[in-house]
């Protein structure tokens, strides 16, 4: 599984270390690393370092294209896993500090991983996410989920996701509606 790492310049490899996962959404599906850092990430993660930001972001990349990369698949499953498991070896990973976070398809990603790899992952955030395909309600990782709203442009498919299951599983204190798009 291709992937891109961002190891910000204060990482001391004898301390254990958090890893943030991020699930891509559909629009960086088979797209170079270069088009998937200059999508907004990168801006995010250059942000964070002045901040003194200190984790591992490690963003794997699907391959294919929109109608055939899918986060929700066995097989994606089990290269993601493949791909923590030589992190955690070869990096000091704080295996009590790994968060999936996902926006859009890689939000449905999130709540999937949450699901069959819950011992990897100690939260799951969720950004304008869909349905995975499983039960939500059997994930026991903490979740938050975020969305935009109708008046600031966000589909409404996310919306109504959101809403009727997301919200039904994790609570209203556990989602958030913001004024962005999607």
């Amino acid at each position: 599984m291709p992937y891109a790492l961002y190891t910000p310049s204060s990482i001391d490899r004898s301390e254990k270390t958090p890893l943030i996962v991020w699930l891509h959404g559909s629009g960086e599906v088979g797209v170079g690393k270069d088009t998937f850092f200059n999508s907004g990430l990168l801006k995010t993660l250059n942000k964070w370092r002045r901040q003194g930001f200190n984790a591992y972001v490690i963003c794997p990349q699907l391959a294919g294209n929109y109608n055939t990369g899918r986060w929700n698949k066995d097989t994606t499953r089990d290269n993601l896993k493949a791909l923590l498991d030589m992190f955690i070896e070869e990096y000091n990973i704080d295996t009590d500090n790994i968060i999936v976070v996902g926006h859009s398809l890689g939000g449905q990603g999130a709540l999937y991983m949450a699901y069959e790899l819950p011992e990897y992952f100690s939260r799951c955030v969720v950004l304008s996410g869909y349905n995975p395909g499983i039960d939500i309600s059997g994930i026991r990782v903490p979740t938050l989920g975020f969305v935009g709203t109708e008046n600031a442009g966000e589909d409404t498919g996310s919306i109504s996701y959101m809403k009727k299951y997301f919200m039904e599983v994790f609570g209203d204190d556990n989602t958030f509606f913001i004024e962005t798009s999607h």
